[in-house]
């Protein structure tokens, strides 16, 4: 599953780091904006584009933007949930999992399998609350059912 062409991420990976983080940043917001008006076909171009972008960086010698790939899968997968594709949802935390090396600190992997520790994660660094009030109502439903 890619987002971005080959020829798009050999563009974007001659970038220097600080310039990565920019787009990221970018794009991320942009995926935030339309989640805001639940246009979550345009979060998930967003997101995904911010998702391939943060893995081109984990091919680095010295890697960076493990936290940023981790928090863009989280809003692909819970976007693809919402839009009831739960395969594809499944298949980008996979794509994550295996995006990882193996200096990632593991508690990254444990959030990606874990699903109320990925909604916490994604909350502690993002502020978004057409997903954030998603997931609180869905803990609500959980308890009261």
């Amino acid at each position: 599953m890619r987002f971005l062409c080959h020829a798009h991420l050999n563009e974007l990976s001659a970038l220097g780091q600080s310039e990565k983080m920019d787009l990221w940043f970018n794009w991320m917001a942009e995926a935030g904006n339309h989640s805001d008006r639940q246009n979550w076909p345009q979060v998930v171009s967003y997101a995904g584009c911010a998702f391939d972008l943060a893995s081109t960086s984990l091919r680095e010698p010295r890697p960076g933007m493990v936290v940023e790939m981790v928090l863009a899968a989280i809003c692909l997968a819970e976007v693809l949930q919402k839009l009831a594709h739960p395969e594809l949802a499944d298949a980008v935390i996979e794509l994550a999992l295996q995006r990882l090396n193996d200096d990632a600190p593991r508690e990254f992997a444990a959030t990606l399998r874990d699903q109320a520790k990925r909604l916490r994660f994604f909350s502690d660094y993002m502020s978004w609350p057409a997903l954030a009030g998603s997931s609180a109502h869905q803990r609500k439903a959980n308890v009261i059912h």
